[in-house]
């Protein structure tokens, strides 16, 4: 990408509360509690793309490599409003992941962006930041924010939940079943 550090309209590195507008894209980071030693998806949120013209965007995550490191495989975009669109990500620095985005489509709709992979190599009770710096939709042209998030590392088995339904062979639910597991 064509990044300028001064004077590119929608250059935004910020760790501020973007609200969605009319005239802003925002991309937003979660809270998200993870565990010890695993590797994690960390789920990026995009506001309403339709009719912006947007095919292509790049960023910075800036994270505390003591507590994370990019997985090899650092983006899943199957599935999401990425999806179809070429990724490249480099680490320039230790904490500082660079993802570029682009399409000869345009990306359309609202939600689910792309998936940032990461091990988690800090201690339990360890936290990081997710800072979104030199967000750039279309090399600047399209005003853009970012929501920063942030990791917390903890306990394996912490808040375990396991939830469903049983059913039969013809996919109706089957009342009284006991699971155990072991």
């Amino acid at each position: 990408g064509n990044w300028s550090p001064t004077g590119t309209p929608g250059l935004v590195s910020s760790e501020d509360l973007w609200e969605d507008t009319k005239d802003t894209v925002v991309i937003s980071a979660p809270r998200a509690e993870v565990q010890s030693g695993s590797l994690v998806s960390i789920p990026l949120t995009i506001s309403d793309t339709t009719e912006k013209g947007i095919s292509g965007y790049q960023f910075d995550v800036v994270y505390d490599p003591s507590v994370l490191e990019p997985d090899a495989a650092f983006a899943a975009i199957a599935g999401q409003i990425s999806e179809g669109m070429s990724v490249v990500a480099n680490t320039p620095e230790m904490g500082r992941l660079k993802v570029f985005v682009y399409s000869v489509s345009l990306m359309n709709g609202e939600g689910h962006l792309l998936d940032l992979r990461f091990n988690t190599i800090g201690p339990i009770g360890s936290t990081t930041k997710l800072v979104i710096e030199n967000l750039m939709l279309n090399e600047g042209e399209i005003k853009s924010g970012a929501n920063s998030g942030e990791v917390v590392i903890k306990e394996a088995g912490q808040d375990r939940k396991l939830s469903g339904r049983i059913l039969n062979p013809f996919g109706e639910g089957v009342s009284g079943a006991r699971v155990t597991i072991t």
